[in-house]
């Protein structure tokens, strides 16, 4: 959403040299408040451990996974 609003001011900028430069600053700037947030993220980072998750939750529960996928 901020980047959309960067795009905006860039893109009705006049002055052509400068309008690339100020795109790549708000990437750069967008990058940086990304970096954060990486490490905010929770969940399973491979399909592997997902299905793993998955099939432990359902043993405990009392279902088979191949009931609850078929």
């Amino acid at each position: 959403v901020i980047s959309t609003v960067g795009f905006g001011l860039v893109v009705t900028n006049t002055a052509i040299g400068s309008q690339w430069s100020t795109w790549w600053w708000v990437c750069i700037g967008g990058f940086i408040a990304f970096i954060p947030t990486i490490f905010l993220a929770t969940g399973y980072w491979s399909p592997a451990r997902a299905r793993a998750a998955v099939a432990t939750k359902l043993r405990e529960e009392g279902l088979e996974l191949e009931a609850a996928v078929g």
